[in-house]
């Protein structure tokens, strides 16, 4: 629970499935505030998926997936160029030839549109300075 301001707290919650984070949606958050008896609902919001089963297994590795989003965001490079540098908070860094900072790659599960939820990757790619793209890969 995080404070705001004296009298108010909100309480944000992450939906998982299968161990997974759900991906870009999967949160729910809900302000309260102080009252004489206790405290009260004030706001309340969701993007929770209500599917609870992954639609397909993992066709691609989290190398692969960061590959295809790279690409798309206009670098080349290929998996030779990929070393593995940690992990923070749940997500893999992996270090590429030619960027300046380590990449990040993540498997999620990701809520399509038509219903149901894919097994994907979620990456982040930054060349440190003026560009950032955040992909999902399936």
């Amino acid at each position: 629970m995080a404070p705001i301001g004296a009298d108010g707290r909100v309480v944000v919650l992450r939906q998982t499935l299968d161990g997974l984070p759900v991906s870009p949606e999967g949160g729910a958050s809900i302000g309260l505030v102080r009252s004489v008896s206790g405290w009260k609902v004030a706001y309340a919001s969701s993007t929770l998926v209500g599917s609870d089963e992954l639609a397909n297994s993992a066709d691609l590795s989290g190398p692969q997936a960061l590959a295809t989003a790279l690409v798309d965001a206009g670098e080349s490079v290929s998996l030779v160029e990929m070393e593995g540098a940690g992990s923070v908070n749940g997500w893999r860094k992996l270090e590429v030839a030619g960027l300046r900072e380590d990449q990040l790659v993540r498997r999620v599960a990701f809520p399509r549109p038509q219903g149901g939820v894919r097994l994907a990757f979620e990456t982040v790619y930054t060349d440190g300075v003026d560009a950032g793209y955040r992909h999902i890969v399936d």
